[in-house]
């Protein structure tokens, strides 16, 4: 919790309520009080009321149509929209790996059993479904949608096909490997090879890099260990994989070598859900007639200890996700520049400007950092990932962009925090934190989203820019009861072009 987003957070509510013209307080599910964090499917109001309201304030200056999901009680739910009109939703079972998010906060350390299970009955999401649709608001306004009990809501089901689709996309699903093995898009008319691998890279304790042949000893080994601040991967093997170079390859999450599959299906959504192993999981979400594939992961506690792949446990792991294309990009890969222009970068190489790179860090010399997108092309089609948080991106292989998304290093990285990377869902590391501190918590679990855009070149330069900005910028959710009236209120005349953008609107006239 962070208490200047709390207090952004009372602001943004206390402005609704007078905007809406409202005496009751408006509630929030932004993760800033326990029981009450829609990234994680938990939200109290909406989990113990049969009828509520939803207020969505469209901070851009462009008409928003955005996808919502909410944690609810039962699957029978009618959604009404600002007009009094019907607005098409669905709801969907809540999946084991979200449900069991909040128990992983209970520091167990020094509690009997049924001091355990009593704190687990409280952190317990009481959430059973999630309930999904579309909502419709103004530029710089605000829209505001009834839920109520009801028959209207459509339930999502599971299937076995070999593809799923929204209208504009279809992805192709390998029965045998319980993969994703190719991506249609049918507005444009392209089509590409396509799958997503998870795996890790050993941190490296000190040593030598393999693969760098031609460089004197003492630049291809070092002492320097990868920890808080420094990426360095031990890059001797990894897992069998698509790539010819060893020093690029990554180890499987865990003992398994293939990941389970669920397809569950339905007409506002579908998802494609995969799990890797126990800390290693990810929904892929076809939103109906949106241009985009949303990939949202899960991933840890990261173990320190995995005897499947490393005798020598504990070991240090840096988790990465690489999507793979038939693209042939030629060794070049784009990162932004703080959400604006695309940067060049080729493989093993720096610009003009710099000497002749001698490659001693495979890996992490190809890193670079991703504020929101990262994309590679043929120069006919292109791939784009779009984040929700800064990360590190590369492409070590024609074709495939890769993200770290999490980490968890064993070793002190000597430069000045005196520790290694291994936080835990409580805040605590028995030790670490303080010699006197008492520690029984999983270690640190994150869940983000990667959103993909497979198009011809100049459309998908088109839809990332804008999808940027839906991305990281969707409307702000506030929560009310039967008191809120419907309806909508934009503050401005007309929607602005979509290359117009709205930095900051203040009325020098306010009392």
């Amino acid at each position: 919790e962070s208490q200047s987003h709390a207090e952004v957070e009372a602001g943004v509510g206390l402005s609704l309520q007078r905007l809406l013209g409202l005496q009751a307080q408006l509630h929030h599910c932004n993760c800033n009080t326990a029981g009450n964090c829609l990234n994680m499917s938990v939200c109290a109001f909406t989990t113990d009321r049969s009828n509520f309201s939803v207020v969505a304030w469209n901070p851009r200056a462009q008409n928003s149509r955005s996808f919502v999901a909410l944690p609810v009680k039962g699957e029978k739910w009618t959604v009404t929209g600002p007009g009094g009109e019907s607005v098409a939703s669905q709801v969907v079972a809540l999946d084991n790996r979200t449900a069991q998010l909040p128990e992983m906060y209970l520091n167990r350390a020094g509690m009997s059993s049924s001091e355990i299970s009593q704190a687990l009955a409280q952190l317990r999401n009481n959430a059973s479904h999630v309930l999904s649709f579309q909502a419709s608001v103004p530029a710089l306004g605000y829209g505001v949608f009834k839920v109520e009990t009801g028959d209207t809501a459509a339930k999502a089901t599971s299937t076995r096909g070999t593809a799923v689709t929204n209208g504009y996309y279809t992805l192709t699903i390998d029965p045998a490997s319980n993969e994703i093995t190719q991506i249609t898009n049918h507005r444009s008319n392209v089509t590409s090879a396509f799958s997503i691998q998870w795996g890790y890279y050993r941190s490296s304790t000190g040593g030598c890099t393999p693969g760098t042949g031609g460089l004197e000893p003492w630049k291809a080994c070092s002492a320097q260990a990868s920890g808080a601040y420094i990426f360095r991967p031990n890059t001797e093997k990894g897992m069998p994989g698509p790539f010819s170079k060893y020093d690029t390859e990554l180890f499987y999450p865990g003992p398994s070598g293939k990941p389970t599959l669920e397809v569950v299906e339905g007409p506002v959504v579908t998802e494609v859900r995969q799990v890797y192993s126990d800390w290693v999981t990810h929904v892929v979400r076809l939103v109906k007639d949106k241009p985009f594939v949303e990939v949202e992961w899960t991933v840890g506690p990261i173990p320190k200890d995995t005897p499947w792949a490393d005798p020598a446990s504990p070991v240090g792991k840096e988790i990465a996700v690489r999507y793979h294309t038939g693209l042939k990009s030629d060794g070049r890969f784009y990162t932004d520049s703080n959400g604006r222009e695309m940067v060049p970068r080729d493989r093993n190489k720096r610009g003009p400007s710099y000497p002749p790179l001698k490659v001693s860090e495979p890996v992490a010399g190809n890193y670079y950092p991703v504020n929101t997108a990262i994309s590679v092309d043929d120069g006919d089609r292109e791939l784009v990932v779009l984040t929700d948080v800064t990360q590190g991106g590369t492409s070590l292989t024609d074709g495939t962009v890769e993200l770290m998304v999490h980490r968890r290093t064993i070793d002190d990285d000597s430069r000045g925090v005196f520790e290694g990377l291994s936080e835990t869902m409580c805040g605590c590391e028995s030790g670490l934190t303080h010699p006197f501190v008492r520690c029984d918590c999983p270690g640190l679990t994150v869940r983000g989203k990667h959103w993909l855009v497979f198009d011809v070149v100049a459309e998908a330069h088109a839809a990332r820019r804008d999808l940027m900005e839906e991305l990281n910028f969707p409307p702000v959710l506030a929560f009310g009861d039967g008191a809120v009236k419907e309806g909508q209120r934009s503050w401005l005349a007309t929607a602005l072009p979509r290359q117009v953008k709205l930095q900051t609107l203040t009325s020098h006239y306010a009392q």
